[in-house]
């Protein structure tokens, strides 16, 4: 069984959001993917803050980081943005 589950994920304007669960390390990363720059975000959030950083991972932005391994595969969230998935 692979450790993460995607909880919830949105998509809108060119910018898919993702909530996970590392099941393994117990903990909840918003995952941020701007497909008109290519670039993506993850950051791991506390269970109290999941749901809002989710809703307005922007508001978060002092934690986005490209160094965090991003725990979606990318290829996941493109085949969600163009209706393949």
């Amino acid at each position: 069984m692979a450790p993460l589950l995607e909880i919830d994920h949105r998509a809108n304007g060119g910018i898919d959001v993702s909530l996970m669960w590392d099941r393994a390390a117990d903990t909840l990363y918003v995952q941020v993917i701007d497909w008109g720059t290519d670039e993506d975000y993850t950051f791991a959030v506390d269970r109290d803050h999941a749901l809002d950083a989710f809703r307005h991972p922007f508001a978060y932005a002092d934690r986005l980081s490209r160094h965090e391994p991003a725990p979606l595969r990318r290829s996941l969230a493109r085949g969600a943005q163009t209706g393949s998935r």
